[in-house]
């Protein structure tokens, strides 16, 4: 049976996103953002997604989302929420290892101090802790795991996950593909979108685009049997079928997209054949600074009002530099921060040799620099700043509401990025959300798409893990630039520009007219 197509004015698109808000992981965002603006450009839109037992949008998810339908798949159980509540999103519930092995009391303790002293913009945590997490937070030691329903099974079958295929997921979506169906011709969209991962949710979109005779669009945040991170975790036999997947669906998709251009690269040299339907949407930034880029473009002047793309203005000319005393130098912490975790994949080795470096050269701002942290942090690495004397350099911080990042990072005078080359392939959220904000950007890595961002939107600077010298020295010019308040205002329309390509609204836009492209073709 094919479906009809819709043939009114607007056009309308199934977006088919296991992971949707109230969830606050990536996946979750990206597709959040594109519904929303989509809605905006005269899309009809409808969302099939996977509920979260228990939760439920804010007030702001539902104000953005009035207009469009959405379809919630029921789970016997979730094995994403107990690793991220989704309202704090940004990290987990429990904040890291690091946290309770220094005692929740007292790490809390400290924390506060630092957000008294230097204003962070936190809501009470009664405000945005889950009412059954809450007694976790206010005292009691956070228990590791916390289970839902289901969570035992789905603990057996995480044993076996390198023998199996695709992901844990494939049952769960498959027994939904009849409803799934239902909302089709129901819908009658004109095109179908998926993003992935979960990979099993590809299996799903090819059945029904071929049931219905709808076309679709394939979204790859990640690379999927060329992650070889991911593969090196994968049985011969899981791979194959894969690999069979994979192919299978990019020969059928309308189009593929991903979202960073190393990805894109890759995946157009292992498939020539349909290199020309591949194409780039970067993961964005969505802090409503203002209603459309066409007015930031006509008016720079909304930029500072948002005191979101003012950076310190350069006032040395009218300072006296002998002002600045030395006790002054040692009174006010050099705060960097860095959102998540700290693992292979994001290694510290190099912020922490960094750190020594300063240590010998510049005992001064050793002494107050400092190293904010919210996610999760590896016992191994926790026990390395223990040995080097760094551990009063590290600070946990309690989990933060997603739509409080924007203000918090204000607070901070660095934001660190660590990336392992082996992701080259990808760029990490965090760096999203870092675009937009004030502080400058550090990132540490080989991947050229990054550092070709922050050239061109002048936002930071990004070094290889070996350069642990021009790392420590760069930090120290940045603590002397603050000092001397002569840090460059970044309010230039070029830069500013080159910023806004990377906002939610722009690309949506970009998803927009490909999907237009599909329907006309």
């Amino acid at each position: 049976m094919e479906n009809s197509i819709n043939t009114s004015k607007s056009p309308k698109v199934l977006m088919i996103s296991p992971y949707f808000v109230p969830r606050k992981r990536v996946g979750a965002l990206r597709s959040y953002k594109f519904a929303k603006h989509l809605k905006n450009l005269d899309w009809q839109v409808c969302v099939a997604h996977l509920e979260v037992k228990g939760q439920k949008l804010s007030d702001e998810e539902k104000v953005a989302l009035e207009g469009v339908e959405l379809f919630g798949l029921k789970t016997p159980f979730d094995r994403t929420i107990n690793r991220s509540s989704s309202d704090l999103g940004v990290v987990d519930l429990c904040v890291s290892n690091h946290m309770e092995a220094c005692n929740l009391a007292e790490a809390q303790s400290q924390s506060e101090t630092f957000i008294t002293k230097y204003k962070i913009p936190l809501p009470n945590r009664s405000e945005y802790v889950p009412e059954e997490q809450k007694e976790k937070v206010e005292g009691m030691r956070p228990k590791k795991d916390v289970v839902e329903v289901g969570a035992p099974i789905q603990r057996v079958i995480d044993r076996f996950e390198r023998y199996l295929p695709m992901d844990t997921w494939y049952p769960l979506l498959r027994s939904h593909l009849n409803y799934m169906e239902q909302i089709l011709i129901q819908e009658q969209p004109n095109l179908l979108w998926i993003t992935a991962d979960p990979w099993s949710g590809l299996s799903v979109i090819r059945t029904l685009s071929k049931r219905l005779g709808v076309p679709f669009v394939v979204d790859f945040r990640d690379p999927f049997t060329l992650c070889p991170i991911r593969s090196a975790k994968k049985s011969n036999w899981a791979k194959k079928v894969e690999k069979r997947l994979e192919s299978k669906v990019i020969q059928e998709a309308a189009a593929i997209v991903f979202t960073a251009n190393e990805t894109l690269k890759l995946y157009q040299d292992s498939y020539a054949l349909y290199a020309d339907k591949m194409h780039l949407i970067h993961n964005s930034f969505d802090y409503d600074l203002s209603n459309s880029s066409a007015e930031l473009d006509q008016n720079n002047e909304l930029f500072r009002e948002t005191n979101r793309f003012s950076a310190i203005i350069d006032s040395s000319e009218n300072r006296d530099q002998t002002s600045i005393s030395e006790e002054s130098s040692k009174s006010e912490p050099f705060k960097l921060l860095f959102l998540g975790k700290f693992r292979s994949t994001s290694p510290i080795e190099p912020l922490i040799k960094s750190f020594l470096v300063i240590k010998k050269n510049h005992s001064t701002f050793f002494s107050n620099i400092r190293l904010y942290h919210i996610g999760t942090l590896e016992d191994q690495v926790l026990k390395e700043l223990e040995t080097l004397g760094l551990t009063k350099h590290f600070l946990s911080l309690p989990p933060i509401p997603y739509n409080k990042v924007p203000d918090f990072i204000e607070n901070f005078d660095g934001l660190i990025s660590l990336l392992n080359p082996i992701r080259n392939m990808v760029i990490p959220s965090k760096f999203w959300d870092y675009l937009p904000a004030t502080p400058p950007i550090i990132s540490i890595g080989t991947n050229l798409e990054m550092k070709e961002i922050l050239t061109n939107t002048q936002r930071g600077y990004q070094f290889e893990s070996f350069q642990t010298d021009e790392i420590a020295q760069k930090l120290y010019e940045l603590q002397v630039q603050r000092q001397l308040f002569t840090l460059k205002s970044r309010t230039s329309k070029e830069h500013l520009n080159q910023i806004l390509r990377f906002s939610a609204e722009h690309k949506t836009r970009e998803l927009s007219d490909l999907f237009l492209s599909v329907i006309k073709n």
